[in-house]
């Protein structure tokens, strides 16, 4: 049997952070599951959109939007699934924010609650 990679794009810390900055985020999602969500932990622009819905919410009209995931940290793999399940579908722009909110908090970045 053949196993299919798919291929998402991988985001920086820098890179997000100046994208948030200039307000040039089409799509920002905290894909962590409703158990281990935080209303009050996210990065600035995102919403909330548990993995498991991820399939089962109206998607982005545009395929080509910009869409970026992030989770809990690196050794989360929700983000991953998630950018796997988009690029399946036929979306073109999936970025995913590997340090995630590990990695936000731990540089000192601020967090808001959505």
């Amino acid at each position: 049997m053949e196993t299919l990679i798919i291929e998402y794009r991988v985001i920086s810390r820098t890179e997000l952070r100046k994208k948030i900055e200039r307000r040039d985020v089409d799509h920002l999602w905290n894909v962590l599951s409703r158990e281990a969500f935080s209303s009050k932990e996210n990065l600035p622009l995102s919403q909330h959109v548990p993995l498991e819905t991820v399939l089962h919410r109206p998607l982005p009209a545009r395929k080509n939007a910009a869409v970026i995931l992030y989770s809990a940290g690196p050794r989360c793999t929700q983000a991953k699934q998630a950018a796997e399940k988009l690029k399946s579908l036929g979306y073109e722009n999936v970025s995913v924010y590997e340090g995630g909110l590990e990695d936000w908090t731990g540089a000192g970045l601020p967090l808001v609650t959505i």
